[in-house]
């Protein structure tokens, strides 16, 4: 073996192992990063976990969301209310919700109370004769202590007339107070009857603090009456455009009943024409008949003239042709027997 051959193999021999440390350190890196991509997947599970616990709580702990409400009844706590609010012209409410309708706020002076503002009304007459919540209205005019208010969302007919059958002062809140468990729970059971509706008056029947906590989870009444009302205003808006196609098919299908109606006068003047056409042919056919059965015999006779005729002629070209045939057999016998006498005159020659 050369020196040439014996260096080739020694540079192979170090390339190799080269290659193999190169080869061993990237399984070794591959299994690291592997490593690390289980462990950050395994802690974000984790921390996606505890976000979950911190947002909706657990059994012993409230979460986020449920704190937040809380702080939100605090903040409540202090919003601005205006107490013993007089409403003017309430019985009359078909124009509400175009015009508005106007309150006195007596106190505080001054109230503070300023155009685009929106308040919450609440009839103040006790909750057993009828007192309610009566809507969410938008200031749209300040005059000293009158103020007018126009619903923020359309009223219907049975809004309107609770604002109609309204008997006491309203209260003006700035917010719309949130659920709290411990003023439900100070209320007693034909209270909490007379003023939730009987889908969900056990809820709060059957609400108790216990383990450190409440079993009725709170709600936020704002958020889910603008979701009613937006709800609603689509459904109205729906039934109105229901209307709107019901009316359009209605005059359509009546328009074509009208049509048809015409189309049957037409028919039956038809069959009246037809009718009266048909009388009047009957008539001339049977006006005319003799002169038809005249003609027809008159055609009759000269037919059985035509078939004599024609059998007579047929008799004479009958005879006519025998004695042409008679004719011909006389001129070929006498043809033949002259053929013959010339041939015996030609023979004795």
């Amino acid at each position: 073996m050369s020196i040439w051959n014996k260096i080739l193999l020694g540079l192979i021999f170090v390339a190799s192992f080269v290659f193999f440390v190169f080869a061993a350190r990237t399984l070794k890196t591959h299994a690291a990063w592997k490593k690390c991509v289980a462990d950050h997947e395994a802690a974000i599970a984790a921390l996606e976990e505890a976000n979950f616990k911190l947002r909706e709580g657990e059994p012993d702990k409230p979460g986020i969301r449920q704190l937040r409400l809380e702080l939100d009844i605090l903040g409540q706590s202090r919003t601005r209310i205006w107490w013993g609010c007089r409403p003017e012209a309430v019985g009359d409410t078909a124009t509400v919700n175009d015009k508005g309708v106007s309150v006195i706020v007596e106190s505080p002076v001054p109230h503070q109370i300023a155009p685009k503002m929106v308040l919450f009304a609440f009839d103040e007459t006790d909750i057993q004769q009828g007192g309610r919540y009566l809507g969410k209205f938008t200031v749209i005019g300040v005059a000293d202590k009158r103020i007018n208010l126009q619903p923020a969302y359309r009223m219907t007919d049975a809004e309107r007339n609770r604002l109609a059958q309204t008997k006491g002062a309203w209260s003006l809140y700035e917010n719309l107070p949130l659920d709290d468990n411990q003023l439900f729970a100070e209320l007693d059971e034909a209270t909490k009857k007379a003023m939730l509706p009987a889908a969900t008056v056990a809820e709060y029947l059957q609400d108790a603090f216990e383990a450190g906590q409440w079993k009725r989870k709170l709600r936020d009444y704002r958020v889910l009456l603008d979701l009613h009302y937006r709800r609603r205003a689509e459904m109205i808006k729906q039934f109105q455009v229901a209307n709107h196609n019901l009316a359009a098919m209605t005059a359509a299908v009546k328009g074509q009943e009208e049509h048809n109606k015409y189309l049957e006068g037409l028919r039956e003047e038809a069959k009246k024409e037809l009718k009266k056409l048909v009388g009047d042919q009957q008539q001339n056919i049977l006006g005319e008949l003799p002169a038809v059965v005249g003609y027809l015999k008159a055609l009759e006779t000269e037919l059985a003239n035509a078939k004599f005729a024609l059998e007579h002629l047929a008799k004479k070209n009958q005879q006519a042709a025998e004695r042409l045939r008679r004719a011909q057999a006389d001129a070929i016998q006498y043809l033949e027997e002259r053929a013959r006498r010339i041939a015996r005159a030609g023979s004795k020659e």
